[in-house]
């Protein structure tokens, strides 16, 4: 998909028309115009005319366009157009794509001033955030998938819900999870203390694999997770996996494989930690043994998240 369309734009006439490459809906499509590929969208909610821009996409709102030969599918009427600018990278590309493609079906192609927003935030990663290790994106996933598999909790919507300024991995109504992934033999967690020791209601989520060519790797994952029928299905979900992944090689992302040997939850209030520290010392970090705590057993954990599916 990704390729035919690359070629598809440069294959059509820069002519100043817009061509209709792909119906997404009734109200929302790709096209190409002038060698540019855009995502355009029926205009019911804005007034004015908007310009705004970066270095990989624009959005142009409340722009009429009139209905010609090869435009018969829409109507000639206000349009949103979002247009993206970074051909030469077909991993942005993808991405692009993809989050088009979720702004569709699970916002109806609704509130894109917004939606532009959060795409801005994903393209214009830092060079200092541009690294991840894959070990923590495969934990986050894995808590996921384990909380949906054992409790039918999707916990997806709640995940990263502030994008990379989030305080914890999963904000939930009732409680937070931080989780702490490693694949080291000693199997140590490195924490923040301020971040999870506080007046918060935490879970701590540890989560450990180990490499094994007979494992799975960090796309396998993704892509369960993707294609599942019933679960999963929300914009922030499609967003958070858009964003990490642009952090992380593709080597890690296809080619390193792991065994999940284990998950455990532990209530913060329960873990034995530094109790006092002097005002002096700011963002303390250490890595923590959690092999002598008590974890929360499965019937504690179940009881935690139905109270929090009543709220």
């Amino acid at each position: 998909m990704k390729d035919s369309l690359l070629r598809e734009i440069k294959e059509f006439p820069s002519d100043n028309n817009i061509y209709l490459i792909e119906k997404l809906s009734e109200i929302a499509g790709f096209f190409i115009s002038n060698q540019k590929f855009l995502y355009i969208v029926k205009n019911s909610e804005i007034s004015i005319n908007q310009n705004i821009k970066t270095d990989f996409i624009e959005l142009n709102t409340n722009i009429e366009i009139f209905s010609v030969k090869d435009f018969q599918q829409f109507k000639s009427g206000r349009y949103n157009i979002l247009s993206f600018n970074n051909l030469s990278s077909e991993n942005d590309f993808e991405s692009f794509v993809n989050l088009c493609k979720a702004h569709v079906e699970f916002m109806n192609s609704e509130n894109i001033v917004n939606f532009f927003y959060s795409l801005m935030n994903i393209f214009q990663v830092t060079k200092e955030q541009n690294f991840k290790n894959v070990i923590g994106f495969l934990g986050e996933l894995a808590v996921i998938k384990y909380l949906y598999k054992n409790f039918n909790f999707d916990v997806s919507s709640f995940w990263h819900i502030d994008g990379s300024e989030s305080k914890y991995d999963f904000s939930l109504p009732d409680f937070n999870v931080e989780v702490k992934s490693t694949n080291s033999i000693n199997k140590l967690v490195l924490i923040k203390h301020n971040q999870i020791f506080n007046e918060d209601k935490n879970i701590l989520a540890t989560v450990f694999f180990h490499s094994s060519e007979q494992g799975f790797s960090l796309n396998d994952i993704i892509y369960e997770l993707k294609t599942h029928k019933n679960a999963f299905k929300n914009l922030n979900f499609i967003m958070n996996i858009e964003r990490e992944l642009k952090r992380i090689s593709k080597n890690e992302i296809c080619n390193k494989k792991f065994v999940l040997e284990k998950i455990s939850f532990f209530n913060v209030k329960d873990i034995n930690t530094i109790k006092q520290i002097p005002k002096t010392i700011s963002d303390l970090q250490y890595h923590l043994d959690l092999s002598e705590e008590r974890d929360l057993n499965f019937d504690m954990l179940k009881k935690i998240i139905d109270e929090n599916k009543k709220e």
